[in-house]
Formats: structure tokens, C-alpha cells, sequence
């Protein structure tokens, strides 16, 4: 989040910053990735040496098994001991309650004893935003999961909701999860997030 300025800087740094060499000492399991992790990782740290509070945030599968560079990053640069380069993640769920619930807990309650996690140590609540389907996705305008997930996001204290309205078939996007006359449930996961008043008076 943040001015084009802020992106063009830090290209222009990617290219002088020394310091950023530090950052190619990486696992082994990057190292199959080595070009994008090198370049990702050089972009990600000028980025912020050049404004430390732009915000980035990393989108990720509810299964975190085989996504190499993803979990390197939050296993490195979200906890870890490197340099925090990841401010929380965005997790691609849009199932439904039940299933983007174990998705978060992939991350969250990592790692889970039962198969070879990837994830080092569970991921902070607050530093988790869960990626549901809009309310085309579901039987109704008001979803009984957006209700559900409203009360797990507080009981657990994530940092919020998110919405995907769209999937990608065949190489081309469409919008299967948003219909502008359906919009009942993102008032309720606005008033259940936000507290605003202007919340049911939204223009979508």
C-alpha cells in the first residue's frame, strides 16, 4: 500500500544496495527458486529500506505443502529471524467456514504434527487476513459462513476479511462470486469489522 513512487525507488535501489546481498544466503529450499528468490527478495528489502511502513502483503494457498517460495518468506521474513519483509498474509481460501478455518490453522497452528509442515512456527493471528468468496458463492445474499467467520475472527483476534469475487477459468477471468444486487453480507462483514456507521449505505 502505497505511491508508484515508492515501487520506482525502490527499483533504482535494487540495483546500488549492497546490504541487500545478505538476503541471498538462503535455505536449500529456495534454492531451486534461486531467480525469483533473489530477485523477490532484493525488490522486498529496497522496498522497505525506501519506505519502511509500505505495507506488503503476501497472498497464499490454504495448503502451504510444495509453495517453496511462500514459505520461505514467512518461515524467514514474516517470523524468523530475518528482516521482517512481510507484514501478514492474505489466505486464498473461499471454500466456506469450515474449510477456510483449517486453512488459517495451517498457518496459525503451525506446524501440524500429522504431515511434513512447511511452516516453521505458527503464523501471529493478527498477522493472518482470511480470503473468502463473495456472496454469489454461497445459497444466500447473508451467508450463515460470513456470520460464522465474523465470530472467529474476534474470538481469535485475525486481522480481518477478505473478498475474492472473482476465479480465473481457462485463462479467463470471470466474476462467479459477485452479483452487485447480492451485497447483504458485505454490510454485515462491514459492520462486524469496522463498527461504521455508513456501512449499510455503501455504494458497490
Amino acid at each position: 500500500y502505497g505511491s508508484i513512487d515508492v515501487v520506482e525507488n525502490a527499483l533504482q535501489s535494487v540495483q546500488d544496495d549492497s546490504d541487500a546481498q545478505a538476503l541471498t544466503n538462503m535455505s536449500p529450499h529456495c534454492l531451486s527458486y534461486r531467480c525469483v528468490c533473489v530477485c523477490g527478495l532484493y525488490y522486498l528489502h529496497a522496498v522497505k529500506k525506501v519506505a519502511p511502513s509500505f505495507v506488503i502483503t503476501l497472498c497464499v494457498y490454504g495448503n502451504p505443502e510444495g509453495r517453496t517460495l511462500d514459505n520461505y518468506l514467512i518461515n524467514n521474513h514474516l517470523n524468523g529471524d530475518g528482516p521482517r519483509l512481510i507484514d501478514w498474509i492474505h489466505v486464498m481460501a473461499y471454500a466456506g467456514y469450515d474449510a477456510d478455518v483449517q486453512y488459517i490453522e495451517n498457518y496459525t497452528k503451525a506446524p501440524k504434527s500429522e504431515w511434513d509442515h512447511p511452516i516453521n512456527q505458527g503464523v501471529a493471528n493478527d498477522s493472518v487476513v482470511i480470503c473468502m468468496k463473495g456472496t454469489k458463492g454461497f445459497p444466500t445474499c447473508d451467508p450463515e459462513d460470513y456470520h460464522n467467520m465474523l465470530s472467529y475472527v474476534s474470538e481469535v483476534g485475525l486481522r480481518g476479511v477478505g473478498i475474492w469475487a472473482f476465479a480465473n477459468t481457462n485463462s479467463n477471468g470471470s466474476l462467479p462470486w459477485f452479483d452487485p444486487t447480492c451485497t447483504q453480507g458485505y454490510f454485515t462483514l462491514c459492520d462486524g469489522l469496522l463498527d461504521l456507521d455508513t456501512c449499510g449505505s455503501m455504494q458497490l
